[in-house]
C-alpha cells in the first residue's frame, strides 16, 4: 500500500517541465490550478522578528530607546514602526541569547550604545571602526537576549 504522506509531497510539487501554476491553500493542503503565477509578488510589509521573554518590558525597551511607534501590543505579538520598517516581538522567549541578523544604524553609534546600556541593555562589542569598511560598528543585546548590530556610517552623505 503506497504511503500518503510521500504521495502528498509528490503530488505538492510541480515538475520541472511543467509551467508555472498558481497555489491555494485548502484545509492545510495545497491545491494547484492552471493560472499563472503573477510576477513580481510584492511583499505588502516587511517585518524583522525579535523573541521577547517579557513583552511589556521589550516594548518599553524599543519604545524608549530607539523612538519606536507602537502600533500593536499584545502579550503574544508586538509591533512598533520606525516609519515603514517594523520591529515585531514574538513572546514565550526564556531570555537566552539570540543572535539575530538585525542591525540598526544611527546618526550616533556612541551615544546609542549608552542609551541601550542604561536602559538595560548590554554592550557585546563596543562600536569600533571595521578595517576597509567605512563604518563604526557595535553588538549589542536587548533586555530579551536579542543580539544584533549597531553601526554608523562614516561616509559624508551625497549632496
Amino acid at each position: 500500500m503506497p504511503n500518503p504522506s510521500n504521495e502528498k509531497q509528490k503530488t505538492a510539487r510541480p515538475s520541472p517541465k511543467e509551467p508555472p501554476t498558481e497555489r491555494k491553500i485548502i484545509s492545510g493542503r495545497f491545491l494547484q490550478s492552471n493560472l499563472s503565477v503573477p510576477s513580481p509578488v510584492k511583499p505588502l510589509v516587511i517585518k524583522h522578528i525579535l523573541a521577547a521573554a517579557d513583552m511589556n518590558r521589550a516594548v518599553a525597551f524599543y519604545r524608549d530607546v530607539f523612538d519606536l511607534e507602537p502600533r500593536l501590543i499584545t502579550d503574544w505579538w508586538s509591533e512598533l514602526a520606525f516609519g515603514d520598517a517594523i520591529i515585531a516581538l514574538h513572546g514565550g522567549h526564556d531570555g537566552s541569547p539570540q543572535p539575530t541578523s538585525l542591525s540598526l544604524q544611527f546618526e550616533s553609534v556612541i551615544d546609542a550604545a549608552r542609551r541601550i546600556e542604561k536602559a538595560g541593555g548590554r554592550i557585546l562589542a563596543f562600536p569600533s571602526i571595521r578595517p576597509g569598511e567605512p563604518i563604526l560598528l557595535g553588538q549589542i543585546r536587548d533586555t530579551e537576549g536579542n543580539e544584533y548590530f549597531i553601526t554608523e556610517s562614516l561616509t559624508p552623505p551625497a549632496s
